[in-house]
């Protein structure tokens, strides 16, 4: 077993490439922390023909809501913090929310 960042790791002496490599690279929800491009650069580099990649597929399902409510809980409460309009929250709130 070899463990290390792929792009700084060799293979050892005579070994030029592997039947199976296994990598938890999804993250949650399949974005946050993705180390996709790292596990397509082991592949490349590593995996013999006919090779095993663990996992080597993954589904993503979507579905709309409303979201008013999230909405109004995280850039509606701008309105009135402590009686008062805070002018910059509104746009520093969807910035945030964006970013997720």
């Amino acid at each position: 077993m070899i463990q290390g960042k792929i792009e700084d790791i060799t293979l050892p002496d005579g070994v030029t490439q592997v039947d199976v490599i296994i990598s938890e690279w999804m993250g949650y929800a399949l974005l946050y922390e993705s180390m996709l491009d790292s596990v397509l650069v082991a592949r490349d580099r590593f995996l013999r023909p006919g090779g095993v990649l663990a996992p080597s597929q993954c589904r993503m399902m979507l579905s709309l809501c409303e979201g008013a409510d999230i909405y109004k809980d995280r850039v509606g409460m701008w309105d009135d913090v402590y009686g008062k309009w805070w002018n910059s929250g509104p746009e520093f709130s969807r910035r945030l929310m964006c970013h997720r």
